[in-house]
């Protein structure tokens, strides 16, 4: 028997061909496993290299911070916020908003119109503009970005011009519970601890008092004694607030923070009256 030459040690070219690709499927399929795999573990779309960068160069927490504060933002320079005018044109100490809401990032809040140009918004209370809008407001062209609050605590009646207000605020400032930033005339709190006042003696009084209240009211308290003395306890619970222009400010500072969106109202007048 003759010893099998070269030709016939190798494989047909049939099967070899087989083999081969089966080879490469496995191949492609095993390459393609890894690279999903690896791109899949943020649970998006692979992200680019800068954006990895970005997210492992970001800063961490610190645990001797408030939730939502952080070392970048002790650093950020603080909204700068122009009154356009003092309110009713009377001028005002102000004072920090850290000291009025504890936790509370400050703001830079100004009357000084030179900022006018590089301040991020500009409160503008309606009462000082509305007799003549179009030579009180702020002057065109409005700097970049700039947001503009309409504040006002008047009643629609006194409210003239508010036609020529439309289209040109992005925030409002009102006792209306549904204006972006809400500043009740007066309100209620419960004490955080003992009250300040000692219970109220209404044995004790010696001089007359006004009390407004409704008719109605008066007569459903006037047939339970007992009702009509526990109405005059709520000290005991509660504290009333009042209405400060600081407070309010503030208020506007914190909602300025917050929200960083560019809106416009189209229509103080549909929406006011």
């Amino acid at each position: 028997m003759e010893p099998p030459g070269p030709a016939k040690r190798l494989c047909p070219w049939r099967p070899c061909l087989v083999v081969l690709l089966l080879q490469l499927l496995l191949s492609v399929c095993f390459f393609s496993y890894v690279r999903v795999s690896r791109g899949d573990l943020t649970g998006f779309l692979p992200l680019g290299p800068s954006a990895v960068e970005s997210a492992q160069a970001a800063p961490s927490r610190s645990p001797e911070l408030p939730p939502q504060t952080t070392p970048a933002t002790l650093t950020r320079r603080p909204l700068q916020i122009l009154l356009w005018t003092w309110p009713f044109h009377i001028p005002l100490t102000l004072s920090p908003c850290s000291e009025l809401v504890p936790g509370l990032a400050d703001c830079d809040i100004t009357a000084n119109r030179k900022v006018y140009r590089q301040a991020d918004a500009v409160i503008v209370h309606h009462w000082d503009v509305m007799f003549n809008p179009r030579s009180q407001l702020p002057p065109s062209p409005r700097p970049p970005g700039q947001r503009w609050v309409w504040y006002n605590m008047e009643p629609p009646l006194n409210s003239r011009q508010l036609r020529a207000m439309d289209g040109l605020f992005n925030l409002t400032m009102s006792y209306r519970s549904d204006s972006d930033v809400f500043m009740p005339y007066g309100w209620l709190e419960p004490w955080s601890g003992r009250p300040a006042h000692a219970p109220l003696n209404l044995s004790a009084k010696t001089e007359l008092v006004a009390w407004a209240v409704s008719n109605w009211y008066l007569q459903e308290l006037g047939r339970d004694p007992e009702r009509y003395l526990s109405y005059f306890r709520w000290r005991e619970r509660l504290r009333p607030r009042s209405f400060s222009w600081n407070l309010a400010f503030c208020k506007a500072c914190w909602k300025l923070q917050q929200e960083s969106r560019y809106q416009t109202v189209r229509s103080i007048e549909a929406w006011f009256t």
